[in-house]
């Protein structure tokens, strides 16, 4: 299934032509029928050599309903930009040329109507006028194919000419969803909305979400050109009976979508501009009131200047869309900025990031695509410029463990993204207050502004396994790369534990005035903390592991019974004691058994 559609001037033949593709009327309303003039979107297929369905949307022309004519190209694969051959180009045909560009719509066919009215000198004349005005828009040439939909001349090599190129396409990358172009009741089915279907599949029966009203029903039913299916591909033109959703939860230019999360709602937005015509400054003022039309949909905002406005185009224009309602929008979706109750477009836009920023992250943004007259695929993903903005982001695992922005390293780190400068800015605060005489609570390490707990615990969890900082009754210290001389007190302490044998040294035994000593016994590596409720020697420790293994095989498992039989600790101490020996690396979990793997001296301390 593929999905094209018409553009052009009103009255330039654009429903005859496809009629003469289809066999299909999309004049549907009284009113398009009485005035020969489309005002609403129009809807027709025809099958193509391969039996494959291709599906046309026929768009209004006059510059009235040019918003309505946003709403059937935001998923073309392929528009017609019809030109009739007695007026040539005219002003709605360069504004349809203007929101095709705008719109991103991968492929173009010029094709010349109404031929059999015109002697072959007036068909090269509009051929050289239709070259002029696409180099000028585009910088780029389109075939350029001449029919008549009276005749049929030209039809089925048009045809041949969609699909070649529909072959040679590279597909858009949308998130999954279906901007609705008509929604209405049907009797004993509900609510029905229609539209164009991009990103995902979707199925009858799944839940599916309607975005501004957040509403979540379910798919009864999907129909693609008069026949149920169960599924709908995209591309596809598809309509959907919609579970639990009334029609005014499902207006025209809402949002259907099975992933929510891959939109958000803005009040305002940034976005990048670019001239409708190459090397021609843009012509939008700053904080002016303007238009936007995107998928089905339109609004009004005032437009504010991120970075300096340069005349020659020689970088990138980075605005702010202060928007009178929220939105939701998408990374990368295309508006087109025109005038406000006019068809003129001004500009073309590209939603480049759609959470707020306060003034100096604003500046920030704008100088890094400063440098630029066209932005960097990098910049493509919100997650690169947040990295970029903040010095960490929580990552959807679509970055890469190590990537450079602008120079600076950016590594990977569990479910974080975060800069090397700052990483390391970081772990030098832990180490700081860790340096203490008796270290720093592990609550107040985590507390490092601006930075999320989550985030900076992974770094402390770091440092413990790099044996530079160690974890002692919820207290940070610390850690000696050296063998120190043991304090008196320590030395006492450790004889104290020593004499609790397997038992185990309680924690809440300690008195405050002992952290500093248990700290210096913890830098030593001469006693372990297990689950901030017992420590234990390391000799003892070790002792345990030899007990706990010197009959069993390596694969051979054993029981928490078993473990308490030869310990001779209670099960409320025992279990932490063997989490403590999974995570050094000597059993594993099975079930309710574990399973001895290693028989091997190892000693590491975690934050549990």
């Amino acid at each position: 299934m593929h999905i094209i559609g018409t553009a052009g001037h009103v009255d330039h033949g654009k429903s005859a032509l496809v009629h003469a593709l289809s066999g299909e009327e999309t004049d549907r309303l009284p009113e398009e029928k009485r005035r020969a003039l489309t005002i609403e979107l129009g809807f027709a297929s025809y099958l193509d050599s391969k039996n494959e369905r291709i599906g046309i949307i026929d768009v209004p022309g006059h510059e009235r309903f040019i918003r309505n004519m946003v709403s059937g190209t935001w998923a073309l694969e392929l528009a017609l930009l019809c030109v009739a051959s007695d007026d040539g180009w005219m002003a709605q045909t360069t504004d349809h040329a203007h929101i095709l560009k705008g719109m991103l719509v991968p492929s173009i066919i010029v094709v010349i109507t109404k031929v059999d009215i015109v002697n072959e000198s007036r068909l090269q004349e509009v051929i050289h006028e239709i070259d002029k005005n696409i180099y000028q828009i585009f910088n780029t040439s389109f075939p350029i194919h001449a029919v008549s939909a009276h005749t049929g001349v030209g039809i089925e090599n048009l045809k041949k000419l969609i699909s070649k190129n529909l072959l040679a396409n590279t597909i858009k990358k949308f998130p999954p969803m279906l901007y609705i172009d008509r929604s209405f009741i049907l009797k004993g089915i509900g609510t029905v909305v229609t539209g164009s279907l991009v990103g995902e599949q979707i199925e009858v029966g799944q839940n599916i979400t309607i975005l501004p009203s957040q509403k979540v029903g379910k798919i009864r039913s999907i129909q693609m050109f008069n026949q149920k299916v169960n599924t709908a591909k995209p591309i596809s033109r598809c309509a959907i009976s919609l579970q639990g959703i009334s029609k005014e939860d499902a207006n025209k230019g809402f949002i259907a979508t099975i992933a929510p999360e891959q939109f958000t709602l803005c009040d305002e937005l940034f976005v990048t501009l670019a001239p409708i015509k190459n090397n021609q400054p843009i012509e939008i003022k700053n904080h002016q009131h303007v238009a936007l039309a995107f998928g089905s949909d339109h609004t009004e905002a005032s437009i504010h200047f991120v970075n300096e406005k340069k005349d020659d185009n020689s970088s990138i224009l980075l605005c702010r869309l202060q928007l009178a309602n929220g939105i939701f929008f998408y990374q990368g979706q295309p508006i087109v900025i025109m005038s406000v109750g006019a068809s003129k477009v001004l500009s073309y836009a590209k939603v480049v990031y759609t959470s707020p920023l306060n003034r100096k992250m604003q500046r920030a943004l704008g100088q890094l695509f400063l440098p630029y007259s066209s932005p960097p695929s990098l910049f493509d993903s919100m997650e690169v410029l947040s990295l970029y903005l903040f010095s960490f982001v929580k990552s959807k695992n679509t970055l890469p463990s190590v990537l450079t922005i602008e120079g600076e390293n950016y590594i990977a780190l569990d479910s974080y993204h975060i800069k090397e400068k700052t990483y390391k800015e970081i772990e030098k605060i832990i180490l700081e207050r860790a340096s203490q005489s008796q270290g720093v609570p592990l609550q107040s390490a985590k507390f490092i502004q601006p930075y999320p707990s989550e985030l900076i615990e992974l770094i402390i969890n770091n440092l413990i396994k790099q044996h530079s900082i160690v974890l002692c009754d919820g207290s940070l210290l610390i850690a000696s790369k050296d063998d120190v001389e043991l304090t008196k007190r320590a030395s006492e302490l450790y004889q104290e534990i020593q004499d609790f044998g397997f038992q185990g040294f309680p924690v809440k035994s300690i008195e405050k005035s002992d952290k500093e000593h248990i700290g210096c016994l913890l830098r030593n590596k001469r006693i372990i903390i297990i689950d901030s409720m017992v420590i234990y020697l390391v000799t003892t420790y070790d002792q345990i592991l030899s007990e706990l293994t010197q009959h069993l095989s390596l694969g051979d498992t054993f029981s928490i019974a078993d473990a308490k039989e030869k310990i001779g600790i209670s099960r409320k101490f025992m279990i932490p004691l063997l989490n403590q020996i999974e995570k050094d690396g000597y059993i594993m979990r099975i079930g309710d058994r574990r399973k001895v793997i290693k028989k091997k001296k190892f000693h590491k301390t975690l934050i549990n």
